[in-house]
């Protein structure tokens, strides 16, 4: 059969994790889980790629990942095999054959994350950590507005964290959807890629605006400006989701 590529979609809850990425000791992570089930399921050692390396505490509903084999195992085998050697909090929803030339990270052409927020007095306990909870109101129309101003091609540096390996500050922002549904807020970021921790930095600024602190017009200043240190703490990771990655159709990646 020769060695074969394939593509999978994970969903995950980050809460127990440290992170996406294998860690040079013992802790655990989404990376050395995944890539453990998959080398049982396949009688042989199984590396996997990302299409994003995701913090601890992030969770995902679509990370994207590739892996070679030589294994003969049918899509149904690769599925079944490994989710019922994954834990509660991972799974595998899709496995997909693809060509060897297909890289989950760098042949991806868009990139969707969500932040959610619970809005209102209290905590609830069904969203600990899957929510970041933010107890006075927010006024969404001057979060709507002030997000405007970061569609388009930007150098994002003022909200790029310390750390951040990116080679260039410049991203492009295809979009920004900004709902309410209740006691639930949703901001919808779609880009090419990002910068570490820029959407969580994104998100405190915007919330900063939703509680009247600075005008809209205050984040655009910040974009121009470049400096982070005008800008406010980011939000905690566990409000954050990977929720989709986008490919040339050429690839013919299930969604």
């Amino acid at each position: 059969m020769g060695i074969v590529r394939y593509c999978a979609k994970l969903e995950y809850l980050g809460t127990n994790y440290f992170g996406w990425q294998r860690q040079p000791h013992s802790e655990p992570t989404i990376q050395t889980i995944v890539q453990n089930a998959l080398s049982q399921v396949a009688h042989h050692p199984v590396s996997v790629i990302c299409s994003g390396r995701t913090d601890r505490g992030v969770h995902a509903k679509g990370q994207i990942i590739h892996f070679d084999s030589s294994a003969e195992r049918t899509i149904k085998n690769w599925v079944d095999g490994v989710n019922s050697l994954l834990p509660d909090d991972i799974s595998v929803q899709f496995v997909h054959l693809v060509d060897k030339d297909f890289h989950a990270r760098y042949s991806a052409c868009e990139r969707t994350y969500q932040y959610v927020i619970l809005n209102q007095l209290q905590p609830s306990a069904l969203f600990a950590n899957r929510a970041c909870h933010i107890s006075q109101p927010l006024d969404i129309e001057a979060m709507k507005q002030a997000s405007q101003c970061l569609i388009g091609t930007y150098d994002f540096s003022a909200f790029r964290a310390s750390g951040c390996q990116a080679k260039s500050p410049i991203k492009t922002m295809k979009n920004i959807v900004i709902e309410r549904q209740e006691n639930i807020i949703t901001f919808d970021f779609k880009a090419n890629a990002y910068l570490y921790h820029m959407i969580r930095n994104i998100c405190g600024a915007l919330v900063a605006i939703g509680q009247h602190k600075h005008p809209p017009e205050w984040l655009s200043m910040i974009l121009q400006n470049k400096n982070r240190c005008l800008a406010p703490p980011m939000l905690p990771a566990c409000g954050l989701y990977l929720t989709q990655i986008n490919y040339p159709d050429i690839f013919k990646i299930p969604q």
